[in-house]
């Protein structure tokens, strides 16, 4: 990120006030361009006191990665949003 021009920062959620604690990532304000809030933006992944880890999701993606026409589908529908 220190090497970066610019950087985006994604998070759950934004709040008013933060108070740091030990296990959290803090970035310092100057190497932040942008921050987008992202709910569910960790997905299949977890995010701590958000939600827990989609170890179906995980599960599917061997079956999904494999296949380029799965694949593309997934993408249509999971990324895409169905739009074309």
């Amino acid at each position: 990120m220190l090497a970066a021009k610019r950087s985006l920062v994604t998070v759950e959620e934004i709040v008013d006030e933060l108070t740091p604690k030990a296990d959290q990532v803090m970035l310092p304000t100057w190497a932040i361009t942008a921050v987008a809030e992202v709910p569910h933006g960790a997905h299949p992944s977890y995010a701590l006191g958000y939600y827990d880890r989609d170890n179906r999701a995980y599960a599917d993606w061997d079956a999904i990665s494999r296949d380029r026409d799965t694949f593309t589908k997934w993408l249509d529908e999971t990324v895409f949003g169905g739009r074309k």
